[in-house]
């Protein structure tokens, strides 16, 4: 199963890499994946050429990520990541004005901090991602890139 991957309308690999990968490792505990918004400079009928230019990406700071985590005590935690300049307390806001349940959220120092019900279905995680990216300025029509992190590498 890859670790990464980019897609425009059709999430079925992150919904696969999320469910078996990240929500379905229950004795070892689950990788962390996180999402992003990226451009499709040759269009969406070169996904494998997006792929290899997402894996190698240098401007992470500057674009707002999610990342999702396996299950803790029944809940499956999530790191809003907002780009450079912002802080986690603007990531707070912007969640609030799309409409997006912050209950129980914790602005850290890096990355907002919430969590889902450990019963939300793959699609609803992939779905949440996507409209917490989008909900911090992000316009609509890009591309997505998943990847797999290691817990180690997830902001707090």
């Amino acid at each position: 199963m890859a670790t990464d991957g980019v897609f425009t309308d059709n999430p079925t690999e992150a919904v696969e890499f999320v469910r078996d990968k990240v929500l379905g490792h229950k004795l070892m505990g689950g990788a962390w994946v996180e999402f992003r918004p990226t451009q499709l400079t040759m269009g969406p009928g070169h996904l494998g050429l997006a792929r290899m230019q997402a894996a190698n990406r240098m401007d992470l700071a500057m674009i707002p990520r999610v990342a999702v985590g396996p299950p803790k005590k029944k809940q499956v935690p999530v790191r809003v990541i907002p780009q450079q300049g912002k802080s986690p307390a603007d990531v707070e806001q912007a969640l609030q004005a799309a409409g997006i349940d912050t209950r129980g959220g914790q602005v850290g120092k890096a990355a907002y901090a919430l969590a889902l019900p450990e019963d939300t279905p793959p699609e609803q995680v992939v779905v949440f991602a996507q409209q917490a990216i989008l909900a911090q300025g992000v316009a609509p029509g890009q591309g997505w890139q998943w990847i797999k992190r290691g817990s180690d590498q997830i902001p707090d």
